[in-house]
């Protein structure tokens, strides 16, 4: 055990050395305050950096994921027969026959759905502004053309206010609510 009072081979210390081993021990403890203090600051500084890298990849991963969903939306339209009713519904829908309308249908709600999915994580805030400002000028022209606008008519009420708000920013006609 340590001793303030005794030296180390047990002789008693003069007041004067008694007290500056105190103060010793007082100035150690500050020491260790102060490198402790440092620590905590630079953890919490390393810390902010790693949350800021994870909002970051958490964002990247976000949009990816979007536009890997805005892309298979369009998959049904590679298969031939979907591509030439969807060619033929852009032209007039209301030339279609009961089985192409449904064709179109169908897949205009899955390119407009996934749209306003997008629309969703933009409004809060998951999404780039100039990457969708290029989606909603993309996505408009299928409802911009004769039978898409034909085609939003009838059926664009099935989509949210904030989708249908900015497809006719970018030029698609709107249904009133």
């Amino acid at each position: 055990m340590l001793s303030l009072t005794r030296g180390p081979i047990g002789e008693r210390l003069p007041r004067s050395r008694r007290e500056s081993l105190t103060v010793n021990w007082e100035a150690i403890g500050a020491v260790g305050e102060l490198v402790s203090g440092i620590v905590v600051v630079a953890t919490l500084f390393y810390l902010a950096r790693q949350i800021r890298q994870n909002t970051h990849q958490t964002h990247l991963s976000s949009l990816q994921a979007i536009n890997a969903s805005n892309d298979s939306a369009f998959d049904p339209i590679y298969i031939p027969e979907n591509s030439k009713i969807f060619t033929k519904g852009q032209a007039s829908f209301s030339t279609l026959s009961e089985h192409e309308k449904v064709v179109f249908d169908m897949l205009m709600t899955r390119l407009i759905a996934s749209f306003d999915t997008t629309t969703y994580q933009y409004v809060n805030g998951a999404y780039d502004a100039d990457l969708y400002r290029g989606g909603a000028r993309f996505f408009s022209t299928f409802v911009t053309s004769p039978g898409g606008a034909e085609w939003m008519a009838m059926r664009g009420d099935v989509f949210s206010k904030a989708c249908r708000d900015n497809l006719a920013k970018h030029g698609a006609p709107d249904r009133p609510s």
